[in-house]
């Protein structure tokens, strides 16, 4: 175990210094738009103290259930809303899939250190696990749950199962499949009564949340934890045109893990397929071919499994062959950030001594804008077509209020209260924080009717002639901020 412990730290350190941009870069620290609205929640959480039901942008947001809000907003309530904070729990979640990884491969290859050792830089080779590993998003933790569930003894489904349901309410599914599928398929069987003990004892642990939220808020938890996430995701088609899905996640699983996928090919001769590691194979790939929505991130879970699967059994000069794999694929030159510019133009407005609502015209920053906590409580996004409908998989927002045509904004709240409040909003903190508009004139309007406010547009969008009222300024170059007169100053701070 030692050892084990060992790797776990090794882990820790590494992803830690390899975060997207580093920890404690002051540069567009949540580069993924999930991860950016999962911070947002969490600091909200540690700001409001409202720990019970997450929130974006003023509005409840119960896509997913809440324990990476709470994992992540202790850190960030006891350290302050730092990405390195927020991030913690994912970092640590992965720190120990890592070490379990190392652990099981040497046990399944007799207690050989090499094999352990051999399966843990297999999972370190895979530039998505070291990604995901260290981001502010569900699936590290989802990952910790379903690889424990498999490698450790049945004690813990109990606990796989409560982690898995709160982080990602039919993740805590994927434990108990695993464990029943390997009950059926090894040779010595642990008492049917303690794996469904577990199921149960897991479920129930988890079971208080979702019902404070169905006796609460129960339209949110319908509309948006059962009617998008499960199944408008989970069962609508996939999109029409492109790859099948068996295309785009071989392709992909191919783009982000190579070196684990050959080890794993050359093991199967030697591979125990009545062992829990087959279940779990078995398990999360029917997993990620039966849910219709398509996401590379889905194919994480697999990455420890393959890695454990090849270092355990494949041939030494199949490891090998792995490793020269990983050191090639692991050179390729990373790309530009999209939505830096603006980012960064948001971090040093929210410097400035100004009280005032800043719009940001479109999201290039992917909503990482939304993290910064001096802009909480007066950002808004006016986003191109927002009020649409076709083709989209949300609640009607625009009959709430929460997003309002640009000729519409400011809305009135006397006229979105009583819908607010039926959808259980007792507040108008999420009244008009999504601005839709649809022409070049739109948004000028918008600018014109809106003297008091401040705008931020990116570069990808010629800046409309500003009115006499804003002050323009180009900082940093990529990114135009259009100043308010109550914001004046920073026609002199920002050059």
């Amino acid at each position: 175990m030692r050892a084990a412990a060992v790797i776990a730290v090794l882990t820790a350190a590494l992803l830690w210094n390899s975060a997207p941009l580093g920890l404690a870069s002051p540069f567009l620290p949540y580069i993924a738009q999930d991860e950016a609205v999962y911070s947002h929640a969490a600091m909200r959480m540690a700001e409001a103290g409202e720990w019970s039901t997450p929130r974006f942008l003023g509005r409840y947001f119960l896509y997913k259930p809440p324990l990476l809000y709470w994992l992540a907003g202790v850190p960030a309530k006891l350290f302050g809303p730092y990405p390195w904070a927020l991030r913690m729990p994912s970092i640590l979640a992965s720190s120990l899939v890592a070490a379990i990884v190392f652990w099981w491969a040497r046990r399944l290859s007799g207690g050989s250190l090499w094999r352990g050792i051999a399966g843990w830089l297999l999972l370190l080779a895979s530039p998505m696990f070291r990604d995901l590993g260290a981001r502010a998003m569900t699936d590290a933790v989802l990952v910790l749950a379903i690889v424990a569930s498999a490698a450790l003894p049945v004690e813990y489904l109990a606990a796989c199962v409560a982690v898995g349901t709160l982080v990602k309410s039919i993740g805590g599914l994927i434990p108990i499949l695993i464990t029943g599928l390997g009950w059926v398929l090894l040779r010595e069987r642990p008492p049917l009564a303690r794996v469904a003990g577990g199921a149960v004892l897991g479920l129930l642990i988890a079971a208080p949340w979702f019902v404070y939220q169905w006796e609460t808020h129960r339209r949110w938890l319908e509309a948006e934890c059962i009617g998008v996430e499960l199944l408008a995701y989970g069962t609508a088609p996939p999109p029409v045109g492109g790859p099948s899905s068996a295309q785009f996640y071989v392709t992909t699983l191919w783009a982000v893990a190579a070196p684990l996928c050959l080890a794993f090919v050359a093991a199967l001769p030697r591979f125990d397929r009545r062992s829990t590691l087959a279940a779990a194979l078995i398990v999360m790939t029917a997993a990620v071919f039966g849910y219709q929505y398509r996401n590379a991130t889905y194919l994480l879970p697999l990455l420890p499994l393959l890695a454990v699967a090849g270092a355990a059994s494949a041939p030494k000069w199949a490891l090998a062959i792995s490793a020269a794999v990983a050191v090639w694929s692991n050179a390729t030159p990373t790309q530009p950030l999209a939505g830096e510019a603006t980012f960064r133009a948001a971090e040093r407005y929210a410097a400035l001594p100004t009280t005032r609502d800043l719009i940001v015209v479109g999201i290039d920053d992917q909503f990482s804008i939304s993290t910064l906590p001096a802009l909480h409580g007066r950002l808004r996004y006016a986003i191109q077509g927002a009020a649409r409908s076709e083709g989209q998989v949300t609640l009607d927002f625009v009959s709430m209020g929460i997003v309002v045509p640009a000729a519409a904004f400011p809305p009135d709240p006397a006229r979105f209260a009583p819908k607010l409040r039926e959808w259980g909003l007792n507040d108008n903190a999420a009244l008009g924080t999504v601005i839709s508009w649809e022409t070049p004139e739109d948004l000028a309007a918008l600018i014109r009717a809106n003297p008091d406010r401040d705008f931020l547009l990116p570069a990808s969008l010629p800046p409309p002639t500003p009115p006499s009222s804003h002050c323009r300024v180009t900082a940093p170059p990529g990114a135009v901020l259009l100043l308010s007169p109550a914001s004046r100053a920073g026609c002199r701070m920002m050059p």
